[in-house]
């Protein structure tokens, strides 16, 4: 609507002002068109008013040259418009998202993928974008004091880890999700410590899987704590029946706390999940030195 006010402006200017004769050797580089234009159509004279607001406006094309105050005038007005457009409209973080997506596209349609898996690569990109899950969002509360930053990293996190967890939807406007059992807390966290609290969620690892992905299969050994920010997910028995269903703010996993442990059933994602994981390895050694300081004090 911009360009169609700017073009149509520039028109009446250029009128006023006076065409550019043809035989002109500036004529290409001119403010007002050719007056061979004259001679056009009305679609023909409105797309190249159209075009020389789009292209005043976005910096791209042959240069201009002003003459006249007037043309010097509504000239700085077109630019700061363009300005003001690319701010508002260009320049946003849906922007920014969309070129992101085009340029993954591009890229992967010149070497070329499959559209299957070009599709694949898309959703997870627009999920990633849909949580706000990317670099800039982890670097963006890097700056505040490291105290309010572990008092941010406990609000967001110990509700997963020892508090009672969000209650779950009565009912579903999926189709696919059935009624989730509440789970009310990790038993063995509830009890712990606001300080062990915290070094645990320091050590959760952030990873998105892809639906039907599975997370682990029946049989593997267990060294591994899954926490559900966001997804659904089934537990599958032997014979692929399922035997539970996984959804934000439940936990799953909880078997790397027996010695030599192996997985009992499947873990097979529905859609997009986002999960956080606990290894053995990392609660050992968060224990391990916990209990050391602790007994140091």
């Amino acid at each position: 609507m911009e360009w169609h006010w700017i073009g149509c402006t520039y028109w009446l200017i250029s009128l006023k002002e006076g065409f550019t004769p043809a035989n002109d050797p500036n004529v290409l580089s001119a403010w007002t068109p050719s007056d061979s234009t004259l001679n056009n159509g009305f679609w023909s004279q409105y797309l190249r008013a159209y075009f020389w607001a789009i292209q005043v406006t976005t910096g791209v094309g042959n240069n201009v040259t002003p003459v006249s105050d007037t043309e010097y005038m509504f000239s700085i007005v077109a630019v700061v418009v363009g300005v003001l457009m690319y701010a508002l409209i260009v320049d946003t973080p849906e922007g920014k998202k969309r070129r992101r997506i085009e340029a993954v596209k591009e890229y992967l349609r010149q070497r070329n993928v499959s559209e299957e898996l070009t599709d694949q690569i898309i959703d997870y990109y627009e999920y990633c974008y849909t949580r706000h899950i990317s670099n800039f969002d982890e670097q963006m509360l890097e700056d505040i004091h490291s105290g309010l930053q572990e008092q941010l990293q406990l609000e967001m996190n110990q509700q997963l880890l020892s508090k009672q967890f969000s209650n779950h939807f009565l009912f579903s406007t999926k189709q696919h999700r059935p009624l989730p059992k509440k789970k009310s807390k990790v038993p063995r966290f509830k009890e712990l410590p606001d300080q062990l609290l915290l070094i645990l969620i320091h050590s959760l690892v952030s990873r998105i899987y892809l639906p039907n992905e599975v997370v682990f299969l029946i049989g593997e050994r267990a060294s591994e704590m899954f926490f559900v920010v966001r997804g659904d997910l089934e537990e599958l028995d032997p014979n692929g029946k399922r035997l539970e269903w996984h959804t934000d703010g439940s936990f799953f996993g909880d078997t790397i706390f027996k010695p030599h442990a192996r997985r009992g059933s499947t873990i097979r994602c529905i859609i997009h999940c986002e999960l956080l994981i606990l290894t053995k390895a990392a609660l050992r050694v968060n224990l391990t030195n916990f209990l050391i300081i602790s007994l140091n004090l």
